[in-house]
């Protein structure tokens, strides 16, 4: 199976939340923001060969913030079944 293209991954996250591509892509912190770009990362660095400082590049962050925020999303995933299939389901 081929990896997708990681305008493939923004866009299903945006769908998925019912958001705007451009609320990923911006310097937002609020839930409705912050969580589905969580999620992003996490997703490209699952299915991509992307790496911390390539993921960053595409949200205007620095490696350590997509690295971090990749960390808080897992631990929440290890906490909230609901949240895990959710992210699983994307």
């Amino acid at each position: 199976m081929a990896e997708p293209a990681f305008d493939e991954v923004i866009l299903l996250v945006a769908r998925e939340y019912g958001i705007p591509v451009a609320i990923l892509h911006g310097r937002r912190k609020d839930v409705r923001a912050a969580e589905p770009r969580l999620v992003c990362y996490y997703l490209l660095r699952q299915h991509t060969m992307m790496g911390w400082s390539e993921i960053g590049r595409v949200f205007c962050r620095d490696h350590s913030t997509i690295y971090e925020g990749i960390a808080t999303l897992h631990r929440r995933m290890l906490s909230d079944i609901l949240f895990r299939e959710k992210v699983e389901r994307i």
